[in-house]
């Protein structure tokens, strides 16, 4: 399932490319929400990716959803922007295998200070 965002998505460096993710990737995130209403959120997710020669790759997006789908859209945009740098989806699959959203992964909410 695709995930809109709303807003810019914010990438840091802009060009984002890893010619050699085949040597390894890693990947990290967090995310802020506030409720919206009985059943919506709005959420911001920052993904790094970190390739085998120590370049950091962030992005930052924003999202409204329902509640039930915060889990799915987190895990959906860690993949998006792993393939997005040039990771296969072989490779993907690998590192999502056994991935869950981990709650401590949560920052306290600051949406101006997040799109900086």
């Amino acid at each position: 399932m695709k995930y809109r965002s709303v807003g810019e998505v914010i990438d840091s460096p802009k060009k984002q490319w890893i010619p050699e993710a085949h040597l390894g990737v890693e990947f990290d995130y967090s995310f802020m929400g506030k409720g919206m209403g009985q059943t919506g959120v709005h959420l911001f997710i920052k993904t790094i990716i970190v390739d085998s020669f120590e370049n950091q790759f962030t992005r930052k997006t924003e999202h409204i959803l329902q509640r039930r789908e915060v889990k799915d859209c987190i895990r959906w945009r860690i993949q998006e922007h792993l393939k997005s740098v040039g990771v296969d989806m072989v490779q993907i699959r690998g590192l999502l295998r056994d991935f869950e959203v981990d709650m401590e992964k949560v920052i306290p909410y600051d949406p101006a200070n997040f799109k900086r």
